[in-house]
């Protein structure tokens, strides 16, 4: 058959060629039990378009693996267990749990807060900007460029501190940031 099948582990992906021999399509109640779920649940993803068919109770084997793997990376389902899923204490705990690794990583220093980054940023453009308004005074005045070229070499330095301002403040698409609209 040639399938392969492609797991993404954080941002690793890991791709092994299924083995020979597997089926195309596999039953409802065997599929659920290889995904460790119930039939009823299988069935509801099947409902929402997660899980393709192939027929009545039947599903293809290596498309449905496929999906289901999407659909827990994409819901942000950790372990094959999604934390909306959980009882209310055991979904205390997850979060819990969450919000103490992130405790972790800000003190350890893996993790930076927001506030930091946007300070430490705009003390860096600052310089970057103090440096493009003195450039053409400094080539003029160390006889590197004439007056026409050090205006040139000014409107120049404009232009490109205006554009990186544009970039800095607005999102790829081009709309302003929350913070800065």
């Amino acid at each position: 058959m040639g399938f392969r099948f492609v797991l993404a582990i954080g941002r690793r992906a890991v791709t092994e060629p299924l083995p020979e021999g597997l089926p195309d399509t596999v039953r409802a109640a065997n599929l659920a039990r290889l995904l460790s779920l119930s039939e009823r649940r299988l069935q509801q993803l099947a409902r929402e378009g997660v899980l393709p068919r192939a027929g009545r109770g039947v599903y293809p084997f290596a498309e449905s693996i496929r999906a289901y793997v999407d659909y827990l990376q994409q819901t942000g389902v950790v372990d094959g267990v999604d934390p909306d899923r959980l009882e209310p204490f055991k979904r205390r705990a997850h979060y819990q749990a969450e919000v103490e690794k992130l405790t972790l990583g800000v003190k350890s220093r893996e993790l930076i807060q927001r506030a930091e980054v946007e300070r430490e940023f705009a003390r860096i453009c600052d310089v970057m900007a103090r440096f493009l308004d003195v450039l053409p005074d400094r080539l003029e005045r160390a006889e590197l460029v004439d007056a026409a070229a050090s205006r040139r070499v000014s409107d120049w330095a404009r232009q490109s501190a205006a554009e990186m301002r544009s970039t800095l403040l607005c999102d790829p698409a081009g709309a302003p940031l929350p913070d800065t609209a």
